[in-house]
């Protein structure tokens, strides 16, 4: 994971976690980067 707003809550930051682990079930699933918009 790379964050580039390092002045972000770590609850946002830990619910954009929880959202790729709900997506992603496992690596297979994963083909190679996502963009996240947290709604800022």
């Amino acid at each position: 994971m790379l964050l580039y707003d390092d002045t972000m809550p770590a609850y946002r930051i830990a619910s954009a976690l929880i959202t790729m682990v709900d997506v992603y079930p496992g690596r297979d699933a994963f083909a190679g980067r996502e963009h996240l918009d947290t709604g800022a």
